[in-house]
């Protein structure tokens, strides 16, 4: 038994819509007009060169890494906590471990300068910070293709008489190709589009490193109304590169891709010490060795064990103030993604074409780098808007440093990951439940309430964790739109490790570390 399209559902479907047309569709199209500076582009060319050299840079180390971890994953028997051991490098905001490496591989005062010659403010310094941070998103996607991969189509090869490395090249890797491509183009957008890190290491550096992120930034430091038009073409481009790049890959590679048949007998994994071994280094590479060097600055004053830089940040209420309106404004931000994200995937799942336009819309935000959101939004609000009710009451809308605007940022940015995630659970909830629930007699809000959502209870909350953590250390976004009056946890790490307290911001790091490691093990036994 089929019921008819319902009107409630319907009529918050085009409200969802409306709100996101408002937030994504109309900032980018302001920004159309205001490119009013694309004869200096020519000059952008250092920035847009080392954005692309970046980017190809980072895709490629993370590919080169992620890899061999991802086959380690699906076909090794390796120890207890492997998988979390992975994935601590990309729950960690990148700019944390930059702070560790900053202390490590500086060329003047860094503690490996006197034993290895690094220099951690180059090129390959970012490559290096953005490409451990990515790795592990490689690693599960390679992971999670071989696991689906006939085990039978490499024993067919093995029984041809090719040996196990023409295997691997001439069966396993064309298999993974569609996988390689996902991860290649997802690193490639992430990495063009980070700020954090190349803003750490390219500012500061001798010669000094730019990139189409970091120049917006500094063109609109120069004066709002003088900036804005370079600003914007720069930001233009790099929505451009961001976008462009990684479909044009996945254009040129899909006729070339081909995946094997789905899974009939997963493999079992066997010992594999060179397996153990690749992990247990990578553990101690990309997570150790950055994790030990934040305690030790965080717990040492002129060489000796000491408290004082934990107390002087507990005492400092800039910091206090910071954090209190990170972890609200990332907490609520978190309840409204999931809940329109979720409600979003259900109507996608269950409705026709018009859902899911939607659900692409929402998507969207994540996929548009976070300079150009930001700039975009700026745009947008950056003016008061007054509407006046029958010439007695006057509404004023004023955004423009304001914690609501980061927060609409945000909700924009990250609505993508609750769309994702409870969509994929909404499809393992047949229809037939809800429908059992109408003939009852519920209505259908009713019956999304008690039937689907407690079926989906692992997925939003997974959401919603992800969503927290994604805004509690989103930086991009928050340099940008946090002002003076609202300052953030982002922005108040970079004003501590750039301007004021390298220590402190140690201090904050390994505590924002912390509180993410253990958040990340408690929502995975959770979703179990």
């Amino acid at each position: 038994m089929r019921f008819p399209t319902i009107k409630g559902p319907t009529v918050l479907l085009a409200l969802v819509a409306a709100m996101l047309v408002a937030l994504v569709g109309l900032p980018l199209l302001a920004l159309l007009p205001r490119m009013g500076a694309l004869h200096a582009l020519p000059g952008e060319a250092d920035a847009l060169g080392n954005t692309v050299l970046l980017g190809l840079g980072t895709t490629l180390f993370a590919l080169g890494i992620g890899g061999p971890m991802g086959f380690a994953l699906a076909r090794a028997r390796l120890f207890r906590g492997a998988d979390l051991l992975l994935v601590l490098p990309y729950v960690t905001p990148p700019y944390v471990s930059t702070i560790a490496w900053m202390m490590l591989a500086n060329p003047t005062t860094g503690w490996l300068t006197p034993y290895l010659p690094v220099d951690i403010y180059t090129l390959g310094g970012m490559i290096w910070v953005l490409g451990l941070h990515l790795a592990p998103f490689v690693a599960t996607t390679v992971r999670d293709a071989l696991t689906r991969l006939d085990p039978a189509l490499e024993e067919a090869a093995w029984l041809s008489g090719a040996s196990r490395l023409r295997t691997l090249f001439s069966v396993t890797v064309p298999a993974l190709l569609p996988a390689w491509v996902a991860a290649a183009t997802l690193v490639f957008a992430s990495t063009v589009a980070s700020f954090g890190v190349p803003w750490m290491l390219g500012a500061p550096a001798r010669e000094p490193v730019p990139v189409l992120s970091t120049r917006i930034v500094e063109v609109l430091e120069l004066g709002w109304v003088q900036g804005r038009p370079l600003a914007t073409s720069l930001a233009m481009v790099l929505l451009v590169l961001g976008l462009g790049v990684p479909l044009l890959l996945r254009r040129l590679l899909a006729g070339r891709a081909w995946s094997g048949a789905r899974s009939v007998r997963p493999l079992v994994p066997t010992d594999k010490p060179w397996a153990t071994a690749l992990v247990a280094a990578w553990g101690v590479l990309a997570v150790a060795v950055p994790t030990f060097t934040l305690l030790v600055a965080s717990f040492t004053d002129k060489g000796a064990f000491s408290l004082v830089h934990w107390a002087r940040v507990a005492g400092d209420a800039r910091i206090v103030d910071a954090l209190s309106r990170s972890t609200v404004v990332s907490a609520g931000v978190a309840t409204l993604t999931v809940g329109v994200g979720g409600f979003v995937a259900w109507a996608a799942t269950r409705g026709g074409r018009s859902a899911g336009a939607v659900a692409g819309l929402a998507r969207a935000g994540l996929a548009i780098p976070g300079s150009v959101l930001a700039l975009a939004l700026l745009l947008a609000f950056s003016q008061e808007v007054r509407v006046i009710v029958a010439e007695r009451a006057t509404f004023t809308l004023a955004l423009a440093d304001t914690a609501w605007l980061l927060g609409l940022a945000w909700f924009v940015r990250f609505l993508a990951l609750p769309v994702d995630i409870v969509g994929a659970g909404t499809r393992n909830v047949h229809p037939s439940l809800e429908e059992a629930a109408r003939v009852a007699g519920a209505g259908p809000l009713r019956a999304l309430g008690t039937v689907t959502v407690p079926l989906l209870a692992p997925a939003l909350a997974n959401a919603w964790f992800l969503v927290f953590v994604g805004a509690i250390c989103e930086v991009t976004l928050a340099t940008m739109l946090a002002g003076p009056r609202t300052p953030v946890l982002g922005t108040m790490l970079f004003q501590l490790q750039t301007y004021a307290d390298p220590r402190a911001a140690c201090v904050l790091g390994v505590g924002l570390s912390a509180l993410l490691v253990g958040g990340t093990a408690l929502s995975r036994r959770f979703v179990r």
